[in-house]
């Protein structure tokens, strides 16, 4: 046969494999019903001309597909789904209710894109597994009122248990005053797969895209493909708003949220907050996509509090604690949340907790936890990449203060490994937090109030501009471990430890393993502290600023192994040296110690071999090992070398240049 005949051949049997009529009615016990919507009149394969006809029929056990022509107009739509397992499938335009439908997979790419359009509203109630594929749903306005007259889910208001499942669909220019584009309210599951929600509006709080609210054990799902942007609310949760006991999955990658807004009225005094998402106790989230088109998962949000992602507990009860995890399923794209910007607090990232002003010891938590992550571009008047806020008790004997945990400090009960996480190999900007600017005069890049705890480790803190990088204001745990920290501008110090009011714990910070480097501070000090401080193996090199203010406790301070430009500040002591690194290329960030040879002059970093080993296995910012002993460098105190970065030791390295260009001993 030859080969044009083989290729027909070929070309017959893909046609014949993938295409088939849409059976009607093939409702069994494990078989779902199918109904066909279009132009009954004209059309005798439709069964139903309109969308609400079928899915009041839809009464199959295994569920009944409901397949969507352009033969009716879809407008004014007002839906209701009631205790029903059904699926909305929008078919191609022009498709006839008869005519042959393409199997798409491997062979024949399935759309990438919506085929029809539902303007209106879709309310699910009770029991209810929902499915709405390559559908636009638009235009509608929440039907379903609160006692106060709100309404919720402009695209879709759903209140029961199931599955709502969005594939390739989006929702846009919807309004509601709770959920403009979706209000999710119960125990069921929300997946989104290839969806895109924008345009949407919602008033008097609630998420502008999604609004959702589970009461025992729910599922949001924003799979890979899946787009929510600009969406509005004027409460919490431009985005959107989870809350309840139900969980956010966005751990898949091609998806975004991105351009959605809350507080669009620009209502004085408000304190919505979530402009991307808005996690309310006992919520919780797993974020993990790398984003989509270049941009970051969570991109250029607004709020009054918490640009990207507001965290919230719950409140009226203990343990009502609100949880958020970000980490990668992308070796090379950790999760992104970047350009986004809050009118007060919290650029990227805004914590609240709950302490009841009744009962001192009825706290709610609100923890973010992320490994992998890039917090970048973000604007807040103060706390632009995080801000852990503080609740204090009636009169203020108590205060209990957010939970941030940064880089590589543990991330919950469950391993992320479960969720498909993968190991960053992006090295040292694996957590990076780059270009975030606090605008408020005494703001930072990182503000933790009363009683927080804020813990870094292996984090790389670069180009931000703001009075502080890091203030803390009380906290109870801070730590600061294989941090980078350049290239900053700082108007008053880099890190400030501070007594907040009446509230003065006597917990110190710790700063190990740490450089700061090639900052410009505009105040006296790198460091200020009033609440104790432990400082070891560690650089500081910051021009013509004191290394250290300290005015707490004498016995509450710990400094030794250190290089330092400037010992101002600093007690006493032999393992304490003074004098200036020798970085790599620090004009192009390179900030690793340099060890080299050129013709025939050894290069030797102060800073090498210079601290004691550490037990365990302990990693550098680059996550290479620590305590390197390097060949040809006398230890001072042993072969740990200060600051971030570990030197490592060629294991082939068998010629040297002594006239040429200088060759690293190191790396």
């Amino acid at each position: 046969m030859s080969t044009p005949s083989l290729r027909a051949l070929f070309l017959l049997l893909v046609a014949c494999a993938s295409l088939s009529a849409i059976d009607a009615h093939a409702c069994s016990a494990t078989t779902q019903d199918v109904f066909l919507v279009g132009n009954t009149t004209t059309d005798s394969d439709c069964n139903y001309s309109t969308i609400q006809a079928a899915v009041s029929a839809a009464t199959c056990p295994a569920g009944t597909k409901i397949f969507l022509t352009d033969e009716v107009d879809y407008t004014g739509q007002q839906i209701l789904i009631q205790n029903r397992n059904v699926s909305l499938i929008a078919r191609a335009p022009g498709a006839k209710c008869g005519t042959l439908s393409v199997v798409c997979g491997p062979v024949f790419p399935c759309p990438t894109a919506p085929l029809q359009t539902i303007e209106g509203n879709i309310k699910i109630r009770g029991t209810s597994n929902v499915t709405i594929q390559y559908l636009t749903i638009t235009k509608g306005s929440g039907v379903s009122a609160d006692h106060s007259g709100g309404t919720y889910g402009g695209g879709i208001d759903y209140v029961g248990t199931g599955d709502l499942n969005l594939i390739t669909s989006d929702v846009e220019t919807n309004n509601a005053n709770v959920g403009g584009g979706i209000a999710f309210n119960g125990s069921g599951k929300l997946n989104l797969s290839n969806v895109f929600l924008f345009d949407n509006h919602a008033t008097n709080g609630g998420g502008g895209a999604i609004a959702f609210i589970g009461s025992s054990g729910a599922e949001l799902h924003v799979n890979a493909g899946s787009e929510i942007s600009s969406n509005t609310s004027t409460g919490d949760g431009g985005g959107i708003y989870i809350g309840g006991d139900a969980r956010l999955f966005m751990i898949q990658t091609n998806s975004i949220i991105y351009f959605n807004e809350a507080n669009i009225n620009h209502t004085a005094g408000s304190t919505a907050s979530g402009g991307g998402i808005f996690v309310k106790g006992p919520a919780s989230a797993d974020i993990a996509s790398p984003g989509k088109y270049g941009l970051g998962a969570i991109y250029d949000n607004k709020a009054v509090n918490g640009g990207g992602i507001a965290v919230v507990a719950g409140e009226n009860g203990s343990l009502i604690d609100a949880t958020l995890r970000l980490f990668n399923v992308d070796a090379t794209h950790p999760v992104r949340i970047s350009n986004n910007t809050a009118t007060s607090k919290g650029g990227a990232l805004y914590l609240l907790p709950y302490l009841s002003s009744a009962v001192d010891n009825d706290v709610s938590f609100a923890e973010m936890c992320g490994a992998n992550v890039r917090i970048d571009n973000n604007l807040a008047q103060n706390g632009a990449a995080i801000y852990s806020d503080e609740e204090s008790s009636a009169g203020g004997e108590l205060y209990q203060g957010g939970q941030a945990y940064l880089g590589d400090t543990g991330c919950g009960p469950e391993s992320v490994q479960s969720l498909g996480a993968v190991t960053c190999t992006l090295g040292e900007d694996c957590n990076l937090v780059d270009a975030n600017i606090a605008t408020q005069s005494l703001g930072a890049i990182f503000l933790a109030q009363d009683n927080s705890d804020l813990k870094l480790n292996h984090v790389v803190i670069r180009n931000n501009d703001a009075d502080y990088m890091m203030r803390l204001k009380g906290t109870r745990e801070t730590e600061l471990r294989n941090a980078l920290i350049v290239d900053n501008h700082a108007g008053q110090a880099i890190i400030s430890a501070e007594h907040d009011g009446g509230f003065a714990p006597n917990n110190a910070s710790t700063i190990d393993s740490c450089t700061i480097a090639n900052n410009t501070v505009d105040g006296s000090y790198v460091i200020r502290n009033g609440l104790g401080l432990t400082l070891t193996n560690s650089i500081i090199d910051v021009a013509d600023t004191a290394t250290l203010d300290y005015s707490g406790d004498a016995g509450n301070l710990h400094v030794s192994y250190m290089l330092v430009d400037d010992n101002v500040g600093l007690p006493v002591d032999s393992t304490i040296a003074l004098g200036v690194p020798t970085f790599m290329d620090p004009a192009n960030g390179d900030y690793r110690l340099r060890y080299s040879r050129s013709g025939g002059v050894t290069t030797k970093s102060l800073g090498l071999d210079f601290a004691p080993a550490i037990a365990g296995n302990d990693v550098d910012v680059r996550g290479a090992p620590h305590d390197q002993d390097l060949a040809g460098v006398a230890d001072a105190y042993g072969p740990r070398d200060l600051g971030a970065i570990e030197m490592q030791n060629y294991a082939d390295r068998i010629f040297i240049d002594t006239f040429g260009d200088p060759v690293l001993l190191a790396y």
